[in-house]
Parts: C-alpha cells; sequence; structure tokens
C-alpha cells in the first residue's frame, strides 16, 4: 500500500517508513537492508518518528494510537496514547529536556504526550478540520501544525503557546 511517512534516527543508520498497508517497515541505511516489520495497529499507519536517542519507534495509526515499539528488534513495547479519532501526524519534540510527542488528528485535535508515562500531558486548541502536517523548527523552540481548515497554527515548545496564526482562504495545507 502507500507510503506516506518517513523518518530518519539523528544518527542516521536506521530509516522508518509508515504504511497504509498496517505496517512501519524499518531500514538499516548503512546495510541498505531491510529490517523488521512492524505491523501491530489494527488501521493504516499514517506517521512515525525515532526517539532522539533511536532506541524507540513511535508510530500513528488510522485506529486511533500511537504506540511504541523496539527498534532494534522491531518488537512492539506499548500503546503511549489512545485518541479515539485516527492520530495523522506525530513528531518528536525535545522540550525542556524531554523527549515529547506532538500529534494531530483526524478530528482537528491537536496534543503533547510524553511518551515516558504513556499519557497526553497538554491538549493544544484544535483545529476545525483534520490536522493534516506537523513541522519542528531545527532548533526545537517552535512547532507547526496545519490543517483541512487552512490554518497554520505555531508553538513556542518551551511552554506550548500559541505565538502565531496564518489563515489562507485558499483550503487545506496538506504540508509544513
Amino acid at each position: 500500500a502507500k507510503v506516506v511517512g518517513i523518518a530518519v534516527s539523528n544518527d542516521g543508520r536506521m530509516a522508518a517508513t509508515a504504511s497504509w498497508d498496517r505496517t512501519v517497515r524499518l531500514w538499516d541505511l548503512e546495510t541498505k537492508r531491510a529490517g523488521p516489520v512492524l505491523n501491530e495497529h489494527k488501521g493504516p499507519v499514517n506517521d512515525v518518528a525515532f526517539s532522539s536517542d533511536g532506541r524507540a519507534v513511535f508510530t500513528a495509526s488510522a485506529d486511533g494510537e500511537i504506540r511504541q515499539f523496539d527498534a532494534a528488534k522491531g518488537k512492539f513495547v506499548r500503546p503511549v496514547y489512545r485518541h479515539g479519532w485516527g492520530v495523522n501526524v506525530l513528531s518528536r519534540v525535545t522540550a525542556n529536556g524531554k523527549d515529547l510527542i506532538l500529534f494531530g488528528a483526524l478530528d482537528g485535535g491537536i496534543g503533547i504526550v510524553d511518551p515516558r508515562e504513556a499519557k497526553l500531558i497538554q491538549p493544544l486548541p484544535a483545529h476545525e478540520k483534520p490536522v493534516l502536517a506537523i513541522a519542528v523548527s531545527n532548533d526545537g523552540q517552535k512547532a507547526a501544525t496545519s490543517g483541512g481548515d487552512g490554518l497554520i497554527k505555531v508553538w513556542k515548545t518551551s511552554d506550548w503557546q500559541l505565538v502565531e496564526t496564518f489563515q489562507t482562504p485558499y483550503g487545506p495545507i496538506w504540508a509544513l
């Protein structure tokens, strides 16, 4: 099925691809060989991210769950968060010395999940339509979400305050 998300570990050794066939495939970029296939979701997998140390892989699925896998073994570790609505996008954000996950969902929901505690630590004001993209600045100090409502929201990651919005009259914003 379609590959709809890709992530590369910080050390550049591994890649992960998310697919609508309900799997994530891990790739060894040094040997150029396929690695484990992660297949624990009940719906299409929409996005994927590595932890900052590359040991964990986080997946976002249409089944409404964010899950954690062991990157080396390709084994399911645990559910990290169950949103209920499909999770469209996610990104790892390092804020205040902690690895966090910023996600966006089909219902427009946006939130911050602490994967160590496996819980939502801060919901953010939702988009009116599905969240379609997330981007994090290179320095990690800002993150942005965009949606089917044509709105871009820019957040300060230190306290998750909304610092800027941009509304386009031309429709959905599919990428950031």
